[in-house]
């Protein structure tokens, strides 16, 4: 029988994470670098905690822990590790069995439980050190990095420890609520019994504590004495004194005085007024909770260990409630914000080397807390590396808290907890023994908020680093000298947070927000010269702050609307101009195809699944050259089933700030598409745009564009023009077929505006606002022609047509049925990331040519035509008639279709690629993300062989399959350099199928002697070309190959490529951008060999 340690050793090995991140559970430093130690330290040190070996990371995210037990100490261990609250992975060897668990899956009340669900947590078993390759082979780290494990529906997260706990915290606010206790005080409530649970678990809080508190008092020594009544699920529970307490009101708020006398009068205000609303029942429902006896399966409080469980989820907790309690329409745009986020945003800007600087950080919107208490981590693990693992002291934890952390929020409550969550970070760094020496001195928590009305103030306790204010309006709220040059202007070194998002609205509710944003937008009026915010929205206020109140060089990372980007009123446009002319950009992460991932469940429905961006600037005028990183997160199976931040060099843009700033549409162009598809955007437009184009010599004009009426109440439609027409309803509005009249419907007695009367009878196209969302075809523009008279609705656009200029109607129509149209919208409509709609100006941009050609001209209205009278609207209908299309038959016509208009456009070869991939694969990621067909393996049966020339390669492109199509077009590019006597041999490497990654290489040959036979299988051609990358590109890429998704490299006799085996990834547009890159790369590596000469 293996040992433990034996079969854990075999997973290393076997399955490959030696070769990755793999790190040992270490509470010290001492082997790892400052980087390593900043970005994982706190996560090894947890292993640590919990009695793990090792940590396997993906990037700096934990992903899988390894750790030993005794076969009948695998559930308590199972149930320590999965209050780590991040890893979804768990390998538990014990003797003669190493275990795969799931740690999504809670953890059950009992052994009989336990066991019976054992199905479900445990993914998969091996018994020896020979079956840890062969049953284990699907966690192989290839598969945990490139997400293909995660793919798998089981990956749920609905039981891991922190949604477990802000779930049941929630269940437990719920029933406060519900036997009548006011939100505020339920919130103080159970923030303090959480307190009290850490300071239990960790050890502070002892009975001699207890003791103190029932001097003199029989009845309360009595209930210290007894334990409370029930079964406990965890027997540690029954040994735990809180619970005991809650059982006398009295006993408990003692207890609630004496801490707040201890530790800080910060940490418990109110306890006066909370105690005259509080009643025996609210604390004995508490107690029932707290001691996992309350009604209901699904809580998990017998669970939790508040000495292992993440600090930074306390934050997290209350902002959840926060949100919760105050609605969308209450919270001032304010958001839960997920931890993973908080750490990679300041991955970006407290690096090692700007912390050797000492910064000073400031949150102008610190809700509660989060990114104040993660920079705080960051610099004490950054000293405690830098002091040789030595920990540090109180004073030097509190001189970080008073000289380098600050924050400023409108909402009071969300300030104490921000202090709170910064008090347990505080004492977090510190060995109970040295906690309670410090109480026996008289030392208490530093009072972090300030307060403008105390009058004696002493700076080695009161350290007035929080503050209840707008940010906007500081000076109002400050009435010391001392304490406002640490909010005002040129404050801080490092701005980082989640600022509110959106604009406030006009509900009763949202006053306070209004009101807020008035100060903000009186400041910004205030400057000099004024700064423009464009739509009242939040997120560019709180730009324009940040950039006032950091020092010159100083750095900024936000999370913040996407609008700050795609919004395309003029004073947006004006505000990006201040902001791109007067900062130098270092990143922007465009993370709205993941929003969803990060921001979801009832608590998230605050507005906070709007589409964000993570922006990293510094306070300094750009270069003339100046570029900046643009990625686009994208919804990959990692990335879900990890919830962590993952970014593919795939989709990674480099782009100049000076060109972002003289073309908005950038922004929208490169979030999905790349500098091929700007050329062909910019080719695009030296058409006329549709507002502006000639027909017969007749001008459209503003008048012929326009929508329909607005629903409303504001105006009396009777005997109103608007009333003699029939209603089409926009949900029965499709593409193809006559116009049914059977379907219009009485106008409203009442619109809030009346439209464009014009466009309700004539020749005009109409133009759907909405784009298809559902069906097969997602991502459609729908439009249509109509000469019958009828009025719709402002969500359909209208463009009339002069009479007798229908043939120029139908050419109009076919461009907006076309994969021209899809594709030029997709890349340039700002809406279209956010409500998913094209606007009226949008529809009045699109570039419209008209064929000069007669037969042209004629074989684009007969496809129209034909897809007018028969062509099927979707693809589920099994009904068809001699008058309709298949739906088959209709994606044929289709594709004629857009075969005619790129001829109309005069496209080549390698624009219609780029339209046409986007559209099938482009389009399709962003609507199916993990399930999309573009990130399916490509066929794996073709090309037959191995290797070959071009001409091994079919010439027709619809004989073309698999990877055919992409070698043959990345070789009619690489061979000219070779002509006429060279050529490239292409080698084909698939790993296999453990192994979701393809490698492509093109090796010079002369064509008269050609290269010899490939030697080895497909695996020792994979590995033979990872060591050759590793010697090319002098960096051991093997060791992030699967993580990065993709690397190209060129030598003097060989172009290695490698990539995921995602269709996406190897189109004939992939291709030619592959081949530009490479040229570029061998360009390169010419000019280096020549002067080195």
């Amino acid at each position: 029988m293996e040992s433990p340690q034996q079969l854990l050793d075999a997973a290393y090995e076997q399955l490959g994470y030696a070769e990755g991140d793999l790190f040992d559970a270490v509470d010290s430093p001492s082997e790892l670098t400052s980087e390593d130690w900043i970005n994982k330290g706190e996560w090894l040190a947890l292993a640590k905690t919990v009695g793990a070996e090792k940590v396997f990371f993906v990037d700096n995210n934990p992903v899988i822990v390894f750790a030993t037990s005794d076969s009948n100490e695998q559930r308590k261990k199972f149930e320590q590790i999965w209050n780590m609250a991040r890893p979804p992975l768990l390998f538990l060897a014990s003797p003669g069995e190493l275990a795969v668990y799931n740690l999504n899956e809670g953890p059950d009340r009992n052994q009989g439980d336990w066991e019976e669900n054992l199905e479900n947590r445990q993914l998969k078993t091996a018994k020896t050190i020979k079956e840890v390759s062969q049953k284990l082979q699907e966690f192989r780290r290839e598969q945990i990095e490139t997400g293909r494990l995660f793919e798998d529906k089981r990956f749920g997260d609905d039981e891991r420890a922190d949604k477990a706990l802000i779930s049941d915290l929630q269940t437990v606010r719920k029933n406060l609520l519900d036997i009548g206790l006011a939100p505020e005080f339920a919130h103080s409530l159970i923030g303090r019994s959480i307190f009290i649970r850490y300071l239990e678990d960790r050890g502070v809080l002892k009975k001699s504590y207890f003791k103190k508190i029932v001097r003199g008092k029989p009845k309360w020594r009595e209930i210290l004495n007894t334990p409370v009544q029930g079964s406990f699920v965890d027997p540690e529970l029954e040994n735990r004194f809180y619970p005991r307490v809650l059982s006398s009101k009295d006993f408990t708020y003692a207890l609630f005085k004496q801490l707040g006398e201890d530790f800080n009068g910060d940490m418990f205000p109110n306890i006066d007024d909370e105690k005259k609303n509080v009643e025996p029942l609210h604390l004995h429902n508490l107690q029932d909770f707290l001691c996992g006896n309350a009604e209901g399966d699904q809580l998990f409080f017998f669970a939790y260990k508040f000495d292992i469980i993440p600090i930074e989820l306390i934050s997290s907790i209350y902002e959840e409630f926060y949100n919760t309690d105050k609605s969308k329409a209450g919270n001032n745009g304010s958001h839960y914000t997920p931890p993973a986020l908080v750490e990679f945003l300041l991955g970006q800007v407290l690096s090692p080397e700007c912390l050797d600087k000492n910064p000073k950080i400031l949150d102008p919107a610190c809700g509660s807390g989060i990114f104040l208490v993660e920079s705080f981590r960051r610099i004490v693990r950054h000293k405690f590396w830098s002091q040789n693992g030595r920990r540090l002291s109180d004073v030097q934890l509190r001189k970080i808290l008073r000289e380098q952390i600050s924050g400023i929020d409108i909402n009071g409550e969300a300030v104490r907890v921000a202090a709170f969550s910064l008090y347990l970070a505080f004492l977090h760094y510190q060995k109970p023994p040295d906690i309670l020496e410090q109480l026996r001195q008289g030392k208490k928590l530093p009072n972090l908020k300030y307060k403008k009305e105390r009058r004696k103030r002493n700076p080695e306790q009161h350290y007035d680093t929080l503050l209840e204010a707008n940010s906007f309006d500081v000076i109002s709220e400050i009435t010391h000298d001392d304490v406002l040059p640490k909010f005002t202007e040129s404050c801080a070194d490092i701005i980082v947070g989640n600022p509110p998002w959106g604009s406030p609205g006009t509900k009763e509710e949202e006053k306070e927000g209004r009101e807020a944003m008035d100060v903000a937008l009186q400041w910004c009026e205030n400057q000099e010269p004024e700064l423009a915010v464009g739509g009242r929205e939040w997120s560019q206020a709180f730009i324009h702050r940040a950039v006032n109140l950091l020092h010159e060089d100083g750095q900024a990372a936000l999370l913040v609307s996407s609008g700050v980007l795609f919004k395309s009123q003029g004073t947006s446009r004006d505000f990006r101009k201040k902001w791109l002319t007067g900062t130098t950009l270092n990143s922007i992460v465009n993370f709205a195809h993941v929003r969803d991932i990060f921001f979801k469940g009832k608590a998230r429905q605050s507005g906070a699944q709007s589409p964000f961006v993570a922006i990293c600037f510094t306070k300094r005028m750009p270069a003339q050259d100046a570029s900046f990183k643009y990625w686009s997160a994208k919804k990959t199976a990692i990335v879900k089933g990890t919830q962590s931040v993952l970014l593919s060099n795939s989709d990674l843009k480099q782009l100049n700030q000076n060109d972002v700033l003289i073309d908005d549409d950038m922004w929208k162009i490169y979030w999905w598409g790349n500098h091929r598809d700007e050329r062909l955007i910019g080719t695009l437009r030296i058409e006329p745009t549709f507002d502006k184009l000639s027909i017969n010599g007749v001008k459209l004009n503003s008048n012929d564009f326009g929508q329909g009426f607005t629903p409303g109440v504001k105006d009396e439609t009777v005997g109103s023009k608007l009333h003699d027409y029939g209603v089409f309803p926009t949900r029965k509005f499709v593409r193809y077929g006559d116009t049914d009249e059977s379907l219009l419907r009485t106008v409203p007695k009442k619109v809030h505006r009346f439209g464009k009367i014009d466009a309700y009878e004539g020749c005009r196209l109409l133009v759907k606002q909405g784009i298809t969302e559902s069906g097969k075809e997602k991502g459609r523009i729908i439009s249509r022609l109509a000469t019958k008279p009828f009025c719709f609705t402002n969500s359909i656009h209208s463009v009339k047509f002069p009479e007798l200029n229908t043939n120029e109607a139908m050419i109009a129509l076919g461009i907006f049925w076309s994969s021209l149209a899809r594709y030029y919208f997709w890349l340039t409509a700002g809406a279209w990331i956010w409500h998913n709609q094209i606007y009226m100006k949008d529809v009045e941009q699109m570039p419209i040519r008209l064929p000069e050609n007669t037969k042209l001209r004629d074989r684009i209205i007969g496809i129209v035509n034909e897809l007018q009278r028969k062509g099927a609207n979707t693809a589920t209908s099994d009904i068809y008639d001699e008058e309709t299309l298949t739906f088959e038959q209709t994606v044929k016509l289709e594709r004629e279709l857009d075969d005619a208009i790129f001829d109309l456009y005069g496209l080549n070869e390698a624009e219609r690629d780029l339209i046409r991939d986007m559209c099938e694969y482009g389009l399709e990621l962003f609507y199916n993300n993990i399930k999309s067909e573009a990130t399916k393996p490509v066929e794996t049966d073709r090309p037959k062989g191995n290797c070959g020339v071009i001409g091994d390669i079919h010439a027709r492109r619809d004989w073309q399959k698999g990877f055919e199509g992409y070698i043959r077009t990345f070789l009619q590019i690489w061979n000219r350099e070779l002509e006429p006597d060279g050529e490239f041999r292409w080698q084909l490497i698939r790993p296999g199928r453990h192994i979701p990654m393809v490698a492509m290489v093109f090796s010079t040959q002369d064509k008269k002697k050609p290269l010899g036979p490939i030697k080895g299988d497909n695996m020792a051609q994979w590995n033979n070309v990872l060591r050759q990358l590793d010697k090319t590109l002098l960096t051991p890429v093997s060791k992030r190959v699967y993580i990065d998704g993709l690397v190209r490299a060129v030598s003097d006799t060989d172009i290695m490529i490698i990539k995921r085996n995602e269709r996406r990834l190897w189109t004939r547009s992939m291709a030619r951008e592959d081949a530009e890159a490479t040229l570029l790369k061998a360009m390169n590596l010419r000019e280096s060999t020549r002067g080195q000469r």
